[in-house]
Order: C-alpha cells, then sequence, then structure tokens
C-alpha cells in the first residue's frame, strides 16, 4: 500500500506540473497577442507617415527597374523617399 501511494504523490505532482506549465504557456500566449495588437498599431501609424512622406516628395531621382520577362511592365522607385511607380515615369 505504501507503495502504491508513492505512485498517487508523483502522479499529483505530475498533474500540477503538467497544470502550471499550461497556465504558464496560455498566460505568455495572451501576452504575445496583447504585443501583437500593440505593435499592429504602431506599425500602421508608421506605414501611414511613410505615405504622407512620399506623397510630398518630389521623387527628383528614380531607379528604373525592366520588366525580368522583357515585357512593358517595368517599374521605378524613388531613391529619396523609396515610392515604388510602374513605367519610366517618376515613382
Amino acid at each position: 500500500m505504501l507503495k502504491d501511494a508513492g505512485v498517487d504523490d508523483e502522479a499529483r505532482k505530475l498533474l500540477a506540473d503538467c497544470l502550471r506549465i499550461n497556465r504558464e504557456v496560455a498566460r505568455r500566449r495572451r501576452n504575445i497577442d496583447i504585443i501583437r495588437k500593440k505593435c499592429e498599431g504602431s506599425v500602421s501609424c508608421e506605414e501611414n507617415e511613410i505615405l504622407l512622406l512620399q506623397s510630398a516628395c518630389t521623387h527628383p531621382s528614380n531607379t528604373r527597374y525592366p520588366d525580368a520577362s522583357g515585357g512593358n511592365a517595368s517599374s521605378t522607385k524613388c531613391d529619396v523617399c523609396g515610392a515604388e511607380g510602374r513605367g519610366a515615369g517618376n515613382a
């Protein structure tokens, strides 16, 4: 009977450890979700700021990227603000 009590104690300890780990993993996942939501808002705000800056740029210098397939779908990228455009004109 003493041996069975030891097994029960080990089983209870294992179960307690599993529950503790499960709760901690769930808590950490909630933290990750909160952090992602906060970052998404910040990233979105920064992207909007970039768009505003790009719309104010006159795109004085652009790099042209020809269509790799040889077609007419070339693109340009402003060397100042990074705005991307289509064709041979300004970004």
